[in-house]
């Protein structure tokens, strides 16, 4: 199973910002890299812990991210002490999952539709996951593009 990695950017950076650094070859508005020890199955997915060494205690947005383009990374506020942050189960979900069920099938594609037709509310995670096309924007060029990706599967 691939690690993640995980980056550490100020509290008062906006997720639009974050986005924008995350696009670039070498993100360079983050202040920590986090490391991760091995993945460790719990038997409902993997647990991956990470160490921040010498950073501060205070707000941060902590990102999520695997290498390879192929999944969407996830931006989380943190506020870190001197205790261990338990996170939860957080996935990361291939691009055009916008469902967040692993898949990219037909259900997308009409949660992405529905959304740009403002018949459906959907959270900023599955926006990210809507935006194939990755401009920032959910509209009916990502639904296309996620339409024929479907399709072509």
């Amino acid at each position: 199973m691939e690690r993640a990695h995980a980056l550490l950017y100020p509290a008062d950076m906006s997720d639009a910002e974050i986005w924008s650094d995350l696009s670039l070859d070498k993100p360079g508005k983050m202040l920590y890299t986090g490391t991760g020890g091995d993945t460790s199955s719990n038997g409902n997915g993997y647990e991956q812990r990470f160490t921040f060494d010498g950073v501060e205690a205070g707000q941060y947005k902590l990102v999520l991210n695997k290498s390879g383009g192929q999944f969407v990374p996830r931006i989380v506020p943190v506020d870190l002490g001197e205790d261990e942050l338990d996170l939860g189960n957080l996935s990361l979900n291939p691009l055009g999952d916008v469902s967040g069920d692993g898949k990219v099938n037909v259900r997308d594609v009409a949660m992405a539709q529905a959304f740009v037709r403002g018949n459906m509310v959907l959270d900023e995670y599955s926006k990210a996951c809507a935006d194939f096309n990755g401009d920032g924007k959910v509209n009916v060029r990502d639904v296309a593009q996620l339409h024929q990706a479907v399709r072509n599967s």
